[in-house]
């Protein structure tokens, strides 16, 4: 049995009983509640909560915290509003991803990054690698608060559990549970996720008061489906510090014209003056053997290597059919053709 500190909140709690349990980013998830079908056709129809436990929160806080902050990643710290989250990054200097989540702005002198658990030792490992003298401190929130997500098609989920779907992407509203409150914001390119932050046992408490009124789970299975789908990458699953943050497609992460920061010069001369060779890009893949195979894949097109697959998870409704990340190489970004594989399988780039 594995051991309660590796267990999602959802398990852990004993907040479902899902069909399928599935150990994913080190700790054991409801990776399906219903069937994965059960789990799609409900988020259709009446939406549904994930457990997002396996993202870790980060506080800087300290007098140099905010400068610090500001030359060492790729976000406009000096304009950054208490009222808003913002999706960034800290890079190697030639460009790579070392970090990429969403900070959040508590008061001039504290900040939190949202990341995934398995970027946390990276990023600890990075900010003491480059933090000397300033006077700041960085502390793990893993135990203390939690994230969930509230998935509300046409926003009526929104609306039952008193969070405003019409609200700008990345704006905080706070939500009352009891004496408490949590904070949400919508994600800025799936219209239909609300992300959710709060103390971990109002989250808790949050999560039975949907669950009591009649509202459900869904399983982390389909969440994988939906950030693929949307484009969205992960650092240590689709990216890496060998990677230049341009070539994630997730340009939302760099603030232009703020100033020095490692990777800068990289980063805007590739903005400047030309293109990187390969984007990380969204692709449907077909194939009767789709459900098996195993990442990275190359895909061609007369014989030319168009790049690989990296990432990808089964339509929940449709047979042999997935969504996928690929590594594309710069002459096909704009290819409607099909791409093979040595098994078979076909790809097509979503436009």
């Amino acid at each position: 049995m594995p051991t309660q500190e590796l267990r999602s909140l959802t398990l852990e709690k004993a907040l479902c009983f899902p069909k399928k349990t599935l150990n994913f980013n080190g700790l054991d998830f409801a990776w399906e509640v219903g069937t994965y079908a059960q789990d799609f056709e409900n988020s259709k129809a009446n939406g549904g909560i994930f457990d997002l436990s396996d993202h870790v929160i980060l506080q800087i806080e300290g007098k140099d915290s905010e400068d610090y902050l500001q030359r060492m990643t790729t976000v406009q710290f000096k304009i950054l509003d208490v009222k808003k989250v913002v999706h960034g990054a800290f890079l190697t200097g030639k460009g790579g991803v070392i970090a990429l989540g969403i900070f959040r702005k508590l008061n001039a002198d504290t900040f939190q990054f949202l990341i995934s658990h398995s970027n946390k030792k990276r990023v600890l490992e990075h900010i003491e690698q480059f933090h000397f003298a300033e006077q700041l401190a960085v502390t793990d929130l893993s135990t203390e608060r939690i994230v969930f997500g509230c998935w509300s098609e046409e926003g009526s989920l929104a609306k039952a559990l008193g969070i405003d779907p019409l609200i700008d992407p990345l704006q905080i509203q706070r939500v009352k549970v009891g004496s408490s409150e949590i904070c949400i914001w919508k994600d800025v390119r799936r219209n239909s996720l609300f992300w959710v932050e709060a103390e971990r046992e109002v989250g808790v408490l949050w999560i039975k008061n949907c669950l009591s009124a009649g509202h459900i789970m869904l399983g982390r299975r389909l969440f994988e489906f939906f950030r693929l789908q949307a484009g969205v990458p992960w650092v240590g699953r689709e990216l890496s510090d060998k990677d230049i943050i341009l070539e994630a497609n997730f340009d939302e992460a760099v603030a232009r014209n703020k100033g020095c920061y490692p990777g800068q010069e990289v980063v805007e001369r590739i903005f400047t003056y030309g293109q990187v060779n390969q984007k990380l890009q969204r692709v449907i893949v077909r194939g009767e053997t789709c459900g098996s195979f195993v990442s990275p894949i190359s895909f061609f097109q007369d014989s030319k290597e168009v790049g690989e697959l990296v990432s990808f998870e089964n339509s929940p409704n449709e047979v042999d059919v997935s969504v996928g990340l690929m590594w594309v190489k710069k002459i096909f970004w704009n290819s409607p053709s099909v791409w093979l594989s040595s098994s078979g399988l076909k790809a097509t780039l979503v436009c």
